[in-house]
């Protein structure tokens, strides 16, 4: 009910769960799936989504080239902002060492995070073939 009309975790399943069972105890909260559900659906098909719903197999061949990490990287260095560096503490020191802990610490395909070609093109395969 906080305004979000899509969860994607790439690695736990758990969300779908939760709103199935909220579902069956609270008819507002039905409602609320519904609204999401017609939102999401309104925007795939103002992007022309149900015209070509898949990419093309081609495309897959591009996936994780110079190019395409090229263009991401560059993606990244537009969006990324720096709201405070409290003591210069970036850009990390490369002579030192740094824990990175949490039970995903040590799993770089989950470091990628659920934008990242390593998590969607495991959906798009697991859904298109």
């Amino acid at each position: 009910m906080a305004g979000l009309d899509m969860s994607m975790v790439p690695l736990d399943y758990s969300f779908h769960q939760y709103c199935v069972n909220l579902t069956l105890k609270d008819f507002s909260f039905a409602r609320r799936v519904d609204d999401s559900v017609m939102r999401i659906l309104r925007l795939k098909k103002e992007l022309g989504l149900f015209e070509n719903a898949y990419p093309l197999v081609e495309d897959l061949n591009k996936i994780g080239t110079n190019e395409s990490e090229n263009i991401n990287l560059e993606a990244a260095h537009e969006s990324i902002i720096l709201a405070k560096n409290i003591n210069n503490i970036l850009p990390l020191d490369k002579s030192k060492q740094y824990l990175v802990t949490g039970p995903t610490g040590n799993l770089l395909r989950v470091l990628n995070g659920g934008w990242t070609y390593t998590w969607g093109i495991f959906f798009f395969l697991s859904f298109y073939f």
